[in-house]
């Protein structure tokens, strides 16, 4: 995964953002994983695990 990638989220906790489509914008790794910033089509821009993204 890299920035510019595009993205559908799978996302099994957060229905509301699930099978939506982006651009990954952002990438932060920690002692707790990596996060994806992620801005979707639809214009708004959100922090999802990076688990729950898969690139096309």
């Amino acid at each position: 995964m890299a920035v510019n990638d595009n993205i559908e989220i799978i996302s099994t906790s957060n229905e509301e953002l699930n099978g939506k489509q982006g651009t990954i914008t952002g990438i932060i790794s920690g002692d707790h994983g990596t996060e994806v910033k992620v801005l979707l089509d639809s214009g708004i821009e959100t922090w999802i695990d990076a688990e729950e993204v898969i690139s096309f």
